[in-house]
Order: structure tokens, then sequence, then C-alpha cells
């Protein structure tokens, strides 16, 4: 018997964690492989070990049906500037796919790849909850998570500042419309 293969009656959940850690010239970026695999990549740049415990809360809300996957659809539609009506047939898996690839830790790292953590941060925290709030909280009184030691977020901010200087960061069209719609999303976190 294959190893990683376990014949239950109940559902099983395997974590295959051997990856040696995150410089390892790795160049898999996509975290959603299937509806039943992922992998434990990086959305936020180490010591961090919050991505994993985000990564586990997006999964945990996936499986509660807690995720905002309407907002999400609207989210890839602003980006890939198809109308929202061909967006409603995305699944779950194709929202998450389209919306989490684990960010750049190599060398080679353009400007984009400076700022994918700030857009991943911003994603998450309007996707696990459709209350961006709780979601906040939640990040917050999370024990790996900076903000429980009393530093700010500022993802609102962040976010705005993205699109303020988008000619700068080199936004496209879509990635303008996208960073909009987020940042107005967000903006109940003002100043958190």
């Amino acid at each position: 018997q294959n190893p990683l293969t376990i014949s239950s009656a109940h559902e099983n959940i395997i974590v295959d964690c051997c990856s040696p850690g995150p410089f390892n010239e790795n160049t898999i970026r996509d975290i959603f492989i299937s509806e039943n695999e992922m992998n434990l990549a990086y959305i936020f740049a180490p010591p961090m070990s919050l991505s994993m415990s985000c990564l586990a809360m997006l999964e945990a809300a996936r499986m509660k049906k807690t995720l905002d996957l309407d907002f999400g659809r609207k989210l890839l539609a602003a980006e890939s500037g198809i109308q929202r009506e061909d967006q409603s047939s995305l699944s779950e898996f194709d929202v998450l796919k389209g919306l989490f690839r684990s960010i750049n830790l190599r060398t080679d790292k353009s400007i984009k790849d400076e700022l994918e953590p700030i857009r991943l941060l911003g994603v998450f925290l309007v996707l696990i909850n459709r209350d961006q709030n709780a979601s906040f909280d939640w990040i917050k009184g999370n024990r790996l998570s900076l903000m429980q030691y009393g530093f700010k977020c500022r993802i609102y901010e962040e976010t705005q500042t993205l699109l303020d200087k988008k000619e700068i960061f080199g936004l496209s069209k879509g990635e303008e419309r996208f960073t909009r719609l987020l940042c107005e999303k967000l903006s109940s976190l003002k100043g958190k």
C-alpha cells in the first residue's frame, strides 16, 4: 500500500511536509492544486508561520462554506475584464486558484512580487468571511500574527497606496480595477 494512502470509512487529511524550507529555489507557485489537494506554500514572507495558519483558515472557511465566493468572483472579473455574468460559473476551486498563489521567495523578484503579500493579505481578509472585521479579529488574535503584539495591519492604507502609486508600481488596468475593488471592500479596516 502507498504510504500516503489510508483506507478508512472516514475522511482523511494527509499533510506531507517534506520541504527543506522556504529558500529552496522552489518554483511551484500554485497553492490550490485540485479540489482535494493544496500546496503549503508561503503567502507572506518568512519567518512568519502565519502563512500556514492562514491557509488552514482558508481551508476551514471552505469546509464551513463561509468563503465570500461572490466577492472573489467579482475580483477575478475585475482583473480579467470579463463580465460578471460570465464569472458566475466559477467554482470554489477556480476562485481560490485564481486568487491565491505563493509569493516569490527567489532572488529574481520584480516590484510586483514584492507587493504580492499586500494583495494576498487583503484578499484573505475579504474572502474568509463576508465581514472583514471578523476576519481581521481572527488574524489579530492569531498567536502567529504580529498584530497580536500591537503592530498595526494597515491593509486598507497599503492597498490605497498601491492605487495612488499605480504608475510607479506598474499596475495594469486589470490589476488597478482589482485593487480598487479590494480597497473599497477593505475600507472598514481603515486605521486598524
